[in-house]
């Protein structure tokens, strides 16, 4: 089926696999705003993704890397840099050892240790991989033995020779702890919006239609709010301007920084690709946006058709009014509609494409 680029950059795959040298797919800002490619991924029956790839839209070629369970179960992975990486498994479905064809050397494998239970205890590194990639992060203290941890709860963490966390578990189950990380970036949010408010000059108190929350597509999650005061949308008046200045959000409440913890930017990234396979980064800005529809601002009051939503940099009105539509529940939009709606409804025509799996656009979902 079609998944996001992002989400496969920051794909959920099985412990081992996941780690096979983190050659991600390229997901530079060029490409993307020219779409020039798109992306799928199988999954098994148990949803679970065994393959994976990366194909031009003009020539349907694939490109980059692709990666997919063979039929006597070995796991290959043809790395965008060149060469290949295979994990190969026991009688018991265990991953027994890696090697790596034409990376840094023919030379390079990877083997597995697994206590008497059958646990994967301890992997024994090549000190011929530079460096890998894991949810963007890289890793260069590469070679030697890998711990891997468990307890009462199953595999807890995976600890590098120099005593670097690799990887560890979330703490509460994955709906929980997504909840958990939408709570602290609305705890976040709402802070630096309040520091901003007390350091800005208002004639009164600030009333406010809209609140977008933009993200920055790179590795970690890094978000900022815009409020949108009533004042500056009934002053930009009607027509395609009047839209766009409502829309795209400037005024004295502009690009405040939302501050999320790096260990939390990444683990969200990773723990929203696990459970769904759109765009990571603008799940997790639509996830807050949806909190903050419905949270009282601090020293701002909303106004009866106010509404949130989530933006990129470079999309068009299309898009955010798609994500207004998101974002925003059954009441609020119908207030929202029979408010400032109508004035941009009319130009979404325009509508760019918003998925990366063909055929998708902004016209078909509006």
């Amino acid at each position: 089926m079609p998944v996001s680029l992002r989400w496969l950059g920051h794909r959920a795959e099985p412990l081992i696999t996941e780690r096979l040298g983190g050659y991600d797919v390229p997901l530079d800002d060029e490409t993307l705003a020219r779409q020039e490619y798109w992306a799928e991924a199988g999954f098994d029956a148990d949803g679970g993704p065994v393959a994976r790839r990366q194909v031009s839209r003009h020539s349907g070629a694939e490109a980059a890397e692709v990666a997919v369970r063979e039929a006597d179960g070995t796991i290959k992975v043809e790395l965008k840099e060149g060469g290949v990486a295979r994990t190969f498994f026991d009688p018991s479905g265990r991953a027994s050892r890696t090697t790596y064809e034409g990376v840094d050397s023919d030379r390079s494998e990877e083997t597995y240790v697994y206590d008497d239970a059958g646990r994967l205890v301890a992997i024994e590194e090549s000190d011929e991989i530079g460096f890998t990639e894991i949810c963007s992060v890289e890793r260069y203290n590469m070679g030697g033995r890998v711990q891997v941890v468990h307890d009462h709860g199953g595999l807890a963490k995976i600890v590098a020779r120099d005593g670097e966390i690799v990887w560890d578990r979330p703490g509460r189950p994955r709906p929980e702890r997504i909840a958990e990380l939408v709570d602290a970036m609305a705890t976040s949010c709402l802070a630096a919006l309040a520091d901003a408010v007390a350091h800005t000059e208002f004639l009164g108190r600030p009333e406010a239609y809209g609140l977008a929350v933009s993200y920055s597509a790179q590795g970690r999650l890094y978000l900022n709010a815009a409020v949108g005061l009533e004042e500056d949308r009934v002053d930009a008046g009607s027509g395609e301007d009047g839209a766009i200045s409502t829309l795209y959000l400037d005024g004295d409440l502009n690009a405040i920084e939302i501050p999320i913890a790096d260990q939390a930017g990444g683990t969200m990234m990773r723990e929203i690709a696990l459970v769904q396979p759109e765009d990571p980064y603008r799940a997790a800005a639509e996830a807050l946006a949806r909190r903050l529809s419905d949270t009282d601002l601090p020293g701002i009051t909303k106004t009866p058709a106010f509404v949130a939503w989530a933006a990129d940099v470079d999309e068009g009105l299309a898009e955010k009014v798609i994500s207004i539509k998101q974002c925003n529940g059954p009441d609020r939009l119908e207030r929202w509609k029979a408010g400032w709606g109508g004035e941009v409804l009319p130009y979404i025509d325009d509508a760019l494409p918003v998925g990366d799996g063909p055929g998708e656009t902004a016209a078909d979902e509006t």
